[in-house]
């Protein structure tokens, strides 16, 4: 929290987003489920064997992060991203294939391919989203929103503050914030263009959301939330500065405030190219606190505190470079990262998920690069 408030520290600390089962696992010696579509295929074998047995599951997934934390020294945790969300699997059509039903009559059926550690979606019978359903949709959010909102209030953050209980006094914690984003697929991106009404009503509700979550973590005492939304690819923006400051920013704005009014450290997540919207995110909405820092798409740190020296960076070691590299290559590399950062306003780690097949050697390297400093 000194770091984040920049104020001097004894180190800089260490955060990283999600690791891989399989590195974990390499790292623990023990096979573990701690994050990337490895846990959620597990999860889903968890499901299929009963309430109880996904209870558990849950349980050792809590067990199996704070060990990892522990072993690497990681002084920031956070629930991992499930890639299905958690949801419970309809039914099980064999070793690795999975089926999603939804109301209505439509279901998703994903499947684990094992040499990939990868989990495709091989079939989805609910029609393609067009531009033309983006009034219905937005429509459909208005008239959910008063249940929406109950419902989070009376969830009361109840996953989170269990993973916190036992985390507590080990680590700071980083809670799931709620998110606002226009979407990055054909139909959210030509919607924010030939719907724009419809769209600015969605991001209404998505932003009502988010404060009332926010409000919740910070009434239990959270200090720390991630939330933002995917906008932007290696090339930049993925829509227009122009829509951005149209759509979003009036949106960003309020949430930023109410993040600042709550005392709550917010990460505005995105990897991509953000350059030409980061005076928008990170002046005129204000937030302080900057996430999947993408470096291999020129997002690096020392480049934005330049620009932007009261900004929080979380993680800019990219996760293809642990991925591929040596350990002495990771080694001057994360050198490099930390020496741009000079010692402030910067969480040390990976930008994004450390991937599978990543060297457990060379995941160890990236924090011992700091540690020995």
């Amino acid at each position: 929290m000194a770091v984040l408030e920049g104020k001097p520290a004894d180190r800089l600390p260490l955060y990283c987003p999600t690791i891989a089962c399989d590195v974990a696992s390499a790292i623990l010696g023990r096979p573990v489920h701690t994050g990337y579509h490895s846990l959620a295929f597990a999860e889903c074998r968890a499901w299929m064997q009963g309430k109880a047995a996904h209870a558990e599951f849950e349980q050792k997934m809590f067990e199996d992060l704070i060990a990892i934390h522990r072993e690497l020294q990681w002084d920031v945790i956070r629930l991992p991203m499930r890639n299905l969300g958690g949801r419970r699997p309809s039914r099980q059509l064999d070793e690795y294939t999975f089926v999603f039903e939804h109301p209505g009559g439509t279901h998703e059926v994903w499947q684990w391919d094992p040499q990939a550690l990868w989990l495709v979606e091989i079939e989805n019978t609910r029609p393609p989203a067009t531009v033309e359903d983006w009034p219905a949709r937005a429509r459909r959010l208005q008239a959910d929103l008063p249940q929406r909102l109950a419902l989070i209030r009376e969830k009361n953050a109840a996953d989170e503050i269990a993973f916190w209980n036992m985390a507590a006094g080990q680590f700071a914690y980083a809670a799931r914030g709620g998110g606002i984003a226009v979407g990055v697929d054909e139909a959210s991106l030509m919607a924010s263009m030939l719907e724009p009404a419809a769209v600015a009503d969605i991001l209404d509700c998505q932003l009502e959301l988010s404060l009332a979550t926010l409000d919740v973590l910070a009434a239990n005492g959270f200090s720390i939330a991630t939330g933002g939304g995917d906008m932007a690819d290696k090339n930049g923006p993925m829509y227009s500065p122009a829509i951005f400051r149209e759509l979003m920013l009036p949106r960003v704005k309020k949430l930023a405030a109410h993040c600042r009014k709550l005392n709550l450290h917010y990460i505005w997540r995105t990897d991509g190219n953000l350059w030409k919207v980061t005076d928008l995110l990170f002046q005129e909405a204000g937030f302080a606190d900057y996430g999947e820092v993408d470096r291999d798409a020129g997002m690096e740190v020392g480049k934005l505190h330049a620009r932007y020296p009261d900004l929080n960076i979380f993680g800019n070691v990219s996760s293809d470079v642990l991925l591929r590299q040596s350990a002495g290559q990771v080694r001057d590399y994360c050198a490099r990262v930390l020496a741009e950062s000079a010692g402030r306003r910067y969480v040390h780690g990976p930008g994004n998920a450390i991937l599978p097949g990543t060297p457990a050697e060379n995941v160890r390297v990236m924090s011992e690069v700091l540690l020995a400093m």
